[in-house]
């Protein structure tokens, strides 16, 4: 779906959002080759080894990013289209292979398997897949979504109640959550560490959060260049390195446990890749990208991209600390 002709107000970022530095490099000049939200769209690249972070400069003003949703993917709900037989047989494969499945099965729950099923809160929830999968596992799951559109998909197919909002203005009461959850938010907001302090202001004492968000640093990043799934100009207005995730994470007060990267959803983000491509290069083949995407995803797992940092997605993992007793 093509939109109609809009120009997005822009603004200058030319400091890193995160550490502040001014030092970075402009990646090439790219388009949304996705959704086709007009103009061209550069990300500038943080050079700071404790940093690392990437983001669009200069980016929508935030009166104007929601043009650039007026077809998102959350528009048209959870899919229910039926595959073909390669898109079977690849599917197969993954079931049946329990060292291609586990990791998807763990990322699709938003790692909550290991804690008691309780209140849970799903940021940016989107069609209500996440919330639905977490309510059949026991979680009391609670959505929020900015989008009208979105947020009636997600009520529809989760049955979860969904809070239509910009989650700072509504008003949900504090410290209620025991979990919270992101999945390709954070990439989204234009104050990061503003979204993670309040996601720690809702969590209740020793609750987690979750988020997981692509991988600046990923092999299909390196490997793809400008037809990297993850980059998504101009919607995805930052994207992390480990090391920014954990500092934005600490700037907010949460406690960061844990900041990793997962190969989970490799063969998504190699399959989109090769389409964005092939959508840019007009001799490009479609042929054989679900065998491609499967090969990228195999060939992810048996490096261990996921433990050299080289992941798709980044993962992190933040506690709220109880109050210290007094001594």
């Amino acid at each position: 779906m093509h939109l109609p002709p809009i120009k997005l107000r822009t603004q200058a970022v030319p400091s890193c959002p995160i550490c502040g530095s001014p030092n970075s490099f402009l990646a090439p000049l790219i388009t949304d080759l996705l959704y086709h939200v007009p103009g061209q769209w550069q990300f500038r690249h943080c050079v700071e080894p404790h940093c690392g972070l990437a983001w669009l400069d200069p980016r929508p003003i935030d009166a104007d990013i929601g043009l650039a949703y007026a077809s998102y993917y959350t528009h048209g709900g959870a899919s229910n289209k039926q595959p073909n037989i390669l898109r079977q047989m690849v599917q197969l494969i993954q079931t049946k292979a329990l060292w291609l499945s586990r990791s998807r099965k763990t990322r699709q729950r938003m790692y909550l398997d290991s804690l008691p099923p309780g209140r849970v809160l799903d940021i940016g929830c989107g069609g209500g897949i996440t919330l639905r999968l977490l309510a059949k596992a026991g979680w009391t799951a609670v959505g929020q979504e900015v989008d009208p559109v979105a947020a009636e998909n997600a009520r529809h197919f989760s049955g979860c109640d969904i809070h239509l909002g910009a989650i700072e203005t509504l008003g949900l009461a504090a410290e209620s959550f025991d979990a919270i959850t992101m999945l390709h938010v954070i990439e989204h907001a234009s104050s990061p560490v503003e979204l993670l302090s309040i996601c720690k202001g809702l969590l209740k004492p020793g609750g987690q959060l979750v988020l997981v968000t692509p991988n600046i640093n990923s092999l299909g990043r390196h490997l793809y260049g400008i037809d990297w799934r993850g980059l998504e100009p101009p919607r995805h207005l930052q994207l992390f390195s480990q090391a920014a995730l954990k500092t934005c994470a600490e700037q907010s007060g949460l406690q960061v446990a844990h900041v990793f990267t997962t190969s989970a959803f490799a063969a998504y983000f190699s399959l989109a890749s090769q389409q964005i491509r092939a959508s840019r290069l007009p001799g490009e083949t479609h042929n054989y990208q679900w065998i491609k995407s499967m090969s990228f995803k195999i060939a992810s797992t048996m490096l261990r991209t996921s433990a050299e940092g080289l992941g798709e997605e980044l993962v992190l993992i933040a506690i709220k600390m109880a109050d210290e007793l007094p001594s």
